[in-house]
């Protein structure tokens, strides 16, 4: 429900938060991209240029279209990075469910 989507992006936040500061670059949409900006392209700029993808997944976000189109761009050219560097990429999927939710 509700608090499975609050989670995960509580969760999303946090981890963000935490790689920048680590000294890791990372992209998560509310903080990476602006209105009005071309989201595909800064999407798959960032999933070509990454090692490792963290993809944090509610139960709701699968039954909406925009966040799975933007999770199918996203995996689609993060897969091509995957081929060109031989397998050394990394993804890691985080369900919601398995999250404390934001009520308990």
């Amino acid at each position: 429900g509700p608090g499975q989507h609050a989670a995960a992006s509580n969760f999303a936040a946090q981890l963000y938060r935490e790689l920048q500061r680590s000294g890791i670059s990372a992209f998560i949409d509310f903080a990476s991209l602006r209105p009005g900006e071309l989201w595909q392209e800064k999407l798959e700029k960032a999933a070509g240029g990454s090692l490792v993808f963290v993809a944090v997944v509610s139960k709701p976000y699968t039954q909406r279209e925009w966040p799975m189109l933007e999770l199918d761009l996203a995996l689609t050219q993060w897969d091509k990075v995957q081929q060109a560097r031989a397998g050394q990429c990394y993804i890691i999927p985080v369900m919601s469910e398995r999250l404390p939710s934001s009520s308990e």
